[in-house]
């Protein structure tokens, strides 16, 4: 009975865990490199899909513009679209 409260298995086991521990802390940094690129890539592809979204709403939003009359906001909103083009590129060379 004396071999199962002694003190002897309970510190080697702190030890155990001391042990598990440190290898947990060093391998947690590279797991945590690992989730903050990943982070940022889930966040880039969300928001490429955004600005391509964005960029099919400017084109009917010009369709109906110069379907209106008003050519020059139609123009102004094709800028707009070049630009928001111009940005999903930039965001898929990254």
């Amino acid at each position: 009975m004396g071999g199962i409260l002694s003190s002897s298995n309970s510190s080697k086991q702190k030890q155990k865990d001391a042990n598990r521990a440190k290898a947990a802390a060093s391998v947690s940094q590279i797991d945590r490199a690992m989730l903050d690129l990943k982070n940022s890539r889930d966040r880039l592809s969300r928001y490429k899909a955004r600005l391509e979204k964005d960029e099919e709403k400017l084109i009917s939003r010009a369709k109906a513009a110069k379907a209106a009359g008003k050519t020059k906001s139609a123009l102004q909103l094709l800028k707009v679209k070049k630009m928001k083009r111009n940005e999903v590129d930039s965001v898929e060379n990254q």
